[in-house]
């Protein structure tokens, strides 16, 4: 795997087919906004991608034999995205490259693409944008809908209304994204006064994973406490711009002997459907 990394001193690209193993699925893996259950990925090599969207259904007639039809017209628009850059540049001592046999480029591998995760997922769920080149966020919305929680949880109720809320305009939740904080109160809540079962149910399907309602539990520590997101999984979409590029080179560390690693990733959202978004908020909607 450290070969992979270290060919030359040139840039060579990182294609989804051919790199999936080492660094599309990791940084997957990683991060909580490219979960499937959270958002639909699209690898793209376009610089602008323009992803249609439906914002009435066509209206049937009722239409008698033998009569004309009357042409039905959806309302469609689009939603444009051009992807901005996340970059990294890492030096590597010679040193250390000698001394590891090339280890030290998997390390750098591996904490790029961990840095790159978190980054990600800051962008998409913190409540600030982290810096003002970052992609538009769950933040950024503001057509999503709401749920109040003014006595903060207690039961279900509040998922079962965003769920409803969702059904409502054609939409499906398939993860419920909260800070880790969020999650551990929900988990000391039972189902009833009269009952030690806990409001939440394990995930048969991913150890360790919890399920409220039916929906998978996602934590992520860059959602703010008391903020629950209800996302269908095909009303966020990621857009990677593909290849992902990495780049060795020696010129610029010459005077230290040192290998500078450079990767640079393009990605941001659409959200095509945002009325199918629900947030849940812990407090009262004057607040």
């Amino acid at each position: 795997m450290a070969d992979l990394w270290f060919r030359d001193v040139s840039n060579f690209a990182l294609m989804p087919d051919d790199h999936q193993a080492v660094y599309y699925k990791p940084l997957q893996e990683a991060s909580v906004a490219l979960q499937p259950e959270v958002s639909t990925p699209l690898y793209t090599d376009a610089k602008t991608v323009r992803i249609p969207t439906l914002e009435a259904e066509p209206e049937g007639t009722w239409t008698a034999e033998g009569s004309p039809i009357p042409t039905s017209t959806p309302t469609t628009s689009e939603v444009s995205v051009t992807p901005p850059k996340v970059a990294y540049l890492l030096p590597i001592t010679r040193e250390l490259l000698g001394d590891t046999g090339g280890e030290a480029l998997f390390l750098a591998q591996t904490s790029m693409v961990r840095s790159l995760a978190k980054m990600v997922d800051r962008a998409l769920f913190a409540p600030t944008a982290d810096g003002a080149e970052a992609p538009k966020g769950l933040r950024d919305l503001t057509d999503y809908q709401s749920v109040y929680v003014s006595d903060g949880f207690t039961d279900i109720d509040p998922f079962v209304t965003a769920r409803a809320l969702a059904s409502s305009v054609g939409e499906q939740i398939t993860a419920f994204v909260m800070n880790p904080m969020t999650a551990l109160t929900l988990s000391t809540i039972k189902e009833s006064a009269m009952s030690n079962r806990p409001l939440l149910q394990p995930d048969v399907t991913v150890p360790g994973r919890k399920l409220i309602d039916g929906v998978p539990i996602i934590e992520s520590p860059y959602v703010e406490e008391g903020t629950v997101w209800g996302i269908p999984k095909r009303a966020v979409i990621s857009v990677i711009r593909t290849p992902a590029e990495l780049g060795f080179n020696e010129a610029a560390g010459w005077g230290n002997y040192t290998v500078h690693a450079r990767l640079v990733q393009r990605l941001a959202w659409a959200f095509p459907h945002e009325e199918g978004i629900v947030k849940i908020i812990v407090g009262d909607e004057s607040s």
